[in-house]
C-alpha cells in the first residue's frame, strides 16, 4: 500500500522514523522510501536509498528497540511489485513488540517535503493489533 504525506520543516536536521508494533507472528515489508524537497523534487534526500539494489549499504539507517523484532534488507517477491530489495521487519514473538527504523536528513526551515513509501504486511496478530507509526522528529 502506497503512502505519501507532506512535512513543513521547522529545523535544519530532521529524522524520518518508522515504528513497527505487533504482538504476533507478523512481518512488515517497507519499500520505495523517499524524501524530497518540493522545490527540488528530483533530489533524493535519504542516503543509501536504492532498495532495488540488494547490495545497498544500510549504514545510514538506524534501528532501535530491536529486542524481539528484527529488521533486515531482503530481496524477494514480497517487496513492491515482487522485485528488488526492501526492508523486512519480523516480529515472531507472541508478546507485544516494537522496533524503530530511522534516518536523519538535512532540511531548510519553511520548505515543504514529501515523504513517501510502500508498506505491505503478512501474518497474524494475537489480538488483531499491528501498527505502523511514521513521523518526522
Amino acid at each position: 500500500m502506497y503512502h505519501s504525506f507532506n512535512y513543513s520543516a521547522i529545523k535544519i536536521d530532521s529524522q524520518l522514523v518508522f515504528g513497527f508494533e505487533t504482538n504476533g507472528n507478523y512481518t512488515f515489508y517497507l519499500d520505495k522510501i523517499s524524501v524530497v524537497d518540493n522545490q527540488t523534487p528530483s533530489i533524493q534526500l535519504l542516503a543509501d536509498l536504492d532498495s532495488d539494489n540488494s547490495s545497498v549499504n544500510t549504514t545510514h539507517w538506524l534501528t532501535t528497540c530491536q529486542t524481539v523484532c528484527t529488521i533486515n534488507l531482503i530481496s524477494n517477491s514480497e517487496c513492491f511489485q515482487g522485485t528488488g530489495s526492501c526492508f523486512t521487519v519480523q516480529c515472531p514473538d507472541s508478546s507485544s513488540s516494537i522496533v524503530f527504523l530511522s534516518q536523519y536528513f538535512e532540511t531548510i526551515i519553511g520548505h515543504i517535503y514529501t515523504i513517501s513509501f510502500v508498506i505491505n504486511h503478512k501474518g497474524y496478530s494475537n489480538d488483531g493489533k499491528s501498527s505502523l507509526y511514521v513521523d518526522i522528529i
